[in-house]
């Protein structure tokens, strides 16, 4: 295991940290960074070594994490921000190619951005996918072609994407999707005050192949659509097609 504490951590250019454990064993690595104050990466890389690592990101203030990638491969990662948590040009990929079930990705924060970054849970096995959870007491924004993802192909099941906040904003081709081809898709849920998708933006359940629908619940009290924006439950192959979709809201939806 690898932890750095002090009052702020910053990894500089072209950093590299590579951690790993025996796969075999299902015990991870973990990477635990845990300053009093700030995280600032840039341009780095995280790499498990094709087995699990655990990495965990605690700040009092802010954690900022530009152009770089982690590669943790159905490890945890797990980040709690007293303030902001930014991603920008960033990757945060589990690839889950074992037998065993992934963990989650967890996100904790006043308010969460993303810019031109994504999010992915992917199992390649029959493992299941962990769960994503995004939580913000006051917004959270996907811009710029942001996704979070999760998706497998092979027959483990996805998990579920869970989204909670207070503010929530899609903008310019993001999405918040999962997509299967054989196995069982998991649930989106969103319990949001105010939801504005705006540019070609969605939230989106794909099943293809043999694969059944999956569940789309939005709960929120007002909810935006404008250019090309929208909400897709799509069945394109032999399986069961979506039997509900569910939204709760106190306002009429404005499509634009």
């Amino acid at each position: 295991s690898i932890t750095i504490i002090g009052n702020s951590v910053e990894l500089n250019p072209n950093t590299s940290i590579n951690a790993g454990s025996n796969q075999d064993n299902g015990n991870p690595a973990n990477l635990k960074v845990r300053p009093a104050k700030n995280i600032q990466m840039n341009d780095f890389k995280i790499d498990a070594s094709n087995s699990l690592l655990n990495v965990i990101l605690t700040a009092g203030n802010d954690i900022r994490l530009n152009d770089g990638t982690m590669e943790i491969n159905g490890g945890e990662f797990r980040a709690d921000a007293g303030k902001l948590f930014a991603m920008e040009n960033l990757e945060i990929n589990s690839i889950n190619n074992r037998n065993l079930n992934g963990s989650d990705i967890s996100i904790n924060a006043d308010s969460i951005e993303m810019q031109q970054s994504q999010i992915v849970q992917k199992t390649t096995a029959s493992g299941r996918t962990g769960n994503i959870n995004i939580n913000a007491a006051n917004s959270i924004q996907l811009l710029d072609e942001s996704v979070i993802n999760s998706n497998t192909e092979a027959t483990g099941n996805t998990g579920d994407i869970n989204i909670k906040t207070d503010s929530l904003l899609l903008q310019e081709n993001s999405d918040i999707l999962q997509e299967a081809s054989k196995a069982k898709l998991g649930v989106i849920d969103i319990v949001v005050n105010s939801i504005k998708l705006l540019d070609d933006s969605g939230f989106n359940s794909i099943a293809s192949g043999t694969a059944n629908a999956g569940i789309i619940n939005i709960k929120t009290n007002s909810f935006e659509m404008r250019n090309q924006s929208g909400i897709g439950n799509k069945t394109f192959g032999s399986g069961e097609h979506p039997k509900f979709e569910k939204i709760f809201y106190r306002h009429p939806i404005r499509v634009r």
